[in-house]
C-alpha cells in the first residue's frame, strides 16, 4: 500500500528520490509467485526495461515511459481494490510549474559550479572606474 501510495503521489515526479525508492521497493513487497501480485511484478519489468533503454529517441521514449508508468500503477490500484481507470491516473495530479523551474534552475546551478570548480569555467568579475569617484 505505502508504494502505491508513494507512486501515485509522485507520478508528476518520477526522477524524485522517494518515487525511484518506492519503484526499486517493488520486488521486495510483491511476489512473483503469487497470482494476483504477478500482474504488477510483469507491469514493474516491461517498464525498468523501459528505463534501462537508452536506444529509443527521447521524445518517444517520454510517451512510452508514461503508458508504462501508468499501466503499472493500473495494475496496484487494481489489486489494493481502488477503482482508479487509466485516464485518471494519467492526467489526475497537481503539479505546479514552479516546482519543474525550481528543479531545472537547481540543476544548472549545480553545473555551473561544478564547472567553476573543475576550472572550466570562470566567475567574471567587474571592478568599477574608480576614475569616475569624487575625491
Amino acid at each position: 500500500m505505502d508504494i502505491f501510495k508513494t507512486l501515485m503521489a509522485t507520478r508528476a515526479y518520477n526522477v524524485s528520490w522517494a518515487h525511484v525508492e518506492a519503484l526499486n521497493r517493488i520486488d521486495l513487497e510483491f511476489d512473483y509467485n503469487n497470482k494476483k501480485e504477478k500482474a504488477v511484478i510483469s507491469a514493474w519489468k516491461e517498464y525498468l526495461d523501459l528505463l534501462s533503454n537508452s536506444s529509443i529517441n527521447s521524445e518517444q521514449w517520454n510517451i512510452k515511459r508514461v503508458d508504462l508508468l501508468v499501466e503499472l500503477l493500473h495494475k496496484m490500484a487494481k489489486f489494493l481494490n481502488y477503482d482508479f481507470d487509466k485516464t485518471h491516473i494519467k492526467n489526475s495530479f497537481y503539479a505546479p510549474t514552479v516546482h519543474s523551474a525550481t528543479e531545472e534552475e537547481q540543476i544548472a546551478l549545480r553545473r555551473g559550479l561544478l564547472e567553476v570548480l573543475e576550472g572550466k569555467k570562470h566567475i567574471p568579475i567587474a571592478f568599477p572606474d574608480l576614475n569616475n569617484y569624487k575625491k
